[in-house]
């Protein structure tokens, strides 16, 4: 398994996009105020409640809009947190 160094935040919107990408739009009906509805999806090797709820409250914001997931992506921070990874020019 790879390890991919990055910060609290960028784990959490990572995390927050594979939940939208599998679970769709957030419904209060179905998942509830909680981030109850995660805990048996594995984001980090050690991952606690506040990675979870961080997750939760960032999908609650996501909507089916694939326009500006590639603006965000670029903006996170990733690429630069690889040494010698590939670079955004």
């Amino acid at each position: 398994m790879c390890r991919l160094p990055c910060s609290f935040l960028a784990l959490a919107l990572l995390g927050s996009y594979a939940v939208q990408s599998d679970l769709g739009d957030h419904n209060a009906l179905e998942h509830g105020a909680s981030c109850e509805y995660l805990r048996d999806i594995k984001f980090a090797a050690r991952q606690g409640e506040e990675l979870l709820e961080k997750i939760a409250e960032l999908h609650k914001t996501h909507r089916s809009d694939h326009e500006h997931t590639g603006w965000t992506a670029r903006h996170i921070g990733l690429y630069n947190n690889i040494q010698g990874g590939p670079q955004d020019t």
